[in-house]
């Protein structure tokens, strides 16, 4: 579930815990908002603290926030810099 957006971040809630996930929002045409979340830059949020995770736990919380925003007016890119 995610729990809040800005112009330079995404937190969300999976099974009990919290990730932090760097992004840029964006504004394409037709009224959407859109963000740009770098899979790199994922990580788990524990006390206020980023916790670095594996390959699969990161591809893993990424497909969910990609779920989250499906369907609504958000476009979400993933950028695997």
């Amino acid at each position: 579930m995610i729990c809040e957006v800005s112009r330079g971040h995404i937190l969300a809630q999976y099974d009990g815990q919290f990730y932090f996930a760097e992004a840029e929002m964006f504004f394409p045409s037709k009224g959407k908002m859109g963000f740009y979340l770098y899979r790199k830059f994922v990580y788990r949020q524990v006390e206020g603290e980023r916790v670095p995770m594996s390959e699969e736990e990161r591809d893993r919380v990424v497909g969910w926030m990609g779920e989250d925003f499906r369907g609504s007016l958000t476009e979400f890119v993933v950028v695997d810099e």
